[in-house]
């Protein structure tokens, strides 16, 4: 019981590698992390690396033509800046409270994106913070900043439409 609630912090993965390492097996997995620990540990890994998408990102689905940012938190609904630069409304965009779970897919989605895009970039990662430039193929540039604090997300992401 102790290693599921410890699962986030990596046991259940260490475990895997254990058996693995144990019985000379190969670990088969989807993780890069994984991976390349097992590798360091000298297991025998084959990675099986998962699709990441630079286009169609969750985060998207949120903005609309007057959408100049989306403001989420976990345990708070989805607010949004609408109109133009200096003449903006800040409204609520869904009823429904953001999930940690949901912080979590959106933020690994932008920054695998940024990281295998030639539109995107981390500007700045450091323990607890992320800001990512991230050029969407919807003709929008988008920054995000992601804060994680005491085991809470937030996360805010701008946009702005960029003529080609």
């Amino acid at each position: 019981m102790d290693d599921i609630r410890l699962a986030r912090s990596g046991r259940i993965d260490a475990i895997i590698r254990d058996v693995a390492k144990t019985r000379g097996a190969t670990l088969l997995t989807a993780d890069y992390v994984q991976a390349l620990i097992g590798k360091a540990e000298g297991i025998s890994v084959r990675h099986f690396p998962s699709e990441v998408r630079t286009s169609g990102l969750t985060f998207e689905k949120l903005f609309d033509q007057t959408t100049l940012s989306i403001h989420l938190k976990v345990g708070v609904t989805p607010h949004a800046k609408k109109g133009l630069p200096g003449n903006f409304d800040y409204l609520p965009i869904s009823e429904q409270l953001t999930t940690r779970d949901e912080l979590e897919q959106m933020a690994k989605e932008i920054t695998e994106a940024a990281r295998i895009s030639t539109l995107g970039s981390v500007e700045i990662s450091r323990s607890g913070a992320t800001v990512i430039q991230l050029g969407l193929h919807s003709h929008r540039n988008s920054k995000t900043s992601i804060l994680r604090r005491l085991g809470n997300y937030y996360c805010q992401t701008a946009c702005e439409i960029v003529s080609f």
